[in-house]
């Protein structure tokens, strides 16, 4: 699963720097370009003042992503792109990563509902689910250490074993645990079935790689993932957006919330 290409969506926060440079970790051994956009409330004054203002808001953006790629340090190997955009914030930034081909959207999330914080939960999950590429939100407080653990949430849709192996080459990248999760309200043999005919089939395909398989049984699938993962620092979690399927109807916009606020590790959406 190599990541060429990312859109990272900034407001300049010490957070969002930190986000930057987890998503340079993980995605650094392919990355090839990072583009920085900062989106800014259009003002609402007289239209003689406009452009002046435009033009300010404009300057001051490109200076301070100038000056956040200087701190992060970006390889010299990768290309680096500054788009600074007036607009409502989801929209501009859907477009900037359409016009940018980014296969991933990047950002910061913080675990409040101020009216102040401008990425937040509501609109990283408006992103997750709008964006044709995929999406990683990463939690305030997160270390900026690569991971030791990468977690997937697995639906035994044919399209999660190319996604878990493509994750299980990313975790071999990093030397970290794989582990593949499924959550049923409760066990019985056709579920097992299908976790061991999943689990049976994925390690045809790895051979070696070390991969843990969980079926877990809990009546709320949010509560069950972050119960099993909390005992782990250093992690990410993976999950796949499916348009009119399980995730689909499981993942709704509130419950991809919850994972935002009460997760304390990255969330990947993987659009398959």
């Amino acid at each position: 699963m190599n990541i060429e290409r990312i859109l990272f969506a900034t407001d300049f926060s010490a957070h969002s720097e930190c986000a930057l440079r987890f998503a340079l970790k993980l995605f650094g051994h392919s990355l090839q370009e990072v583009a920085i956009v900062h989106v800014f409330e259009p003002p609402y004054d007289f239209a003689l003042r406009l452009a002046e203002r435009f033009r300010i808001e404009e300057e001051k953006g490109h200076k301070a992503i100038e000056e956040l790629c200087r701190r992060v340090n970006i390889a010299a190997s990768i290309k680096t792109r500054a788009l600074v955009i007036p607009g409502k914030i989801t929209e501009s930034i859907l477009e900037a990563a359409e016009a940018t081909q980014a296969q991933c959207i990047v950002t910061g999330t913080q675990g409040n509902r101020s009216l102040e914080n401008r990425l937040l939960g509501s609109t990283a999950a408006e992103l997750m689910e709008l964006a044709e590429c995929s999406f990683l939100a990463i939690p305030e407080g997160v270390s900026i250490q690569r991971p030791e653990h990468i977690f997937y949430a697995t639906a035994y849709r044919p399209k999660d074993v190319n996604i878990v192996c493509d994750l299980a080459q990313l975790a071999q990248i990093h030397q970290a645990q794989m582990h593949v999760l499924h959550v049923d309200e409760k066990d019985d043999f056709e579920k097992q079935l299908l976790f061991r005919g999943f689990q049976s089939f994925v390690k045809e395909r790895l051979g070696d790689e070390r991969v843990i398989f969980e079926h877990l049984c809990h009546d709320d699938v949010v509560s069950a993932m972050l119960n099993y993962m909390q005992p782990y620092e250093h992690a990410l979690l993976a999950l796949s957006y499916y348009r009119r399927s399980f995730w689909k109807s499981l993942f709704y916009h509130s419950k991809i919330e919850d994972l935002i606020y009460m997760a304390k590790l990255p969330l990947w959406v993987v659009k398959a």
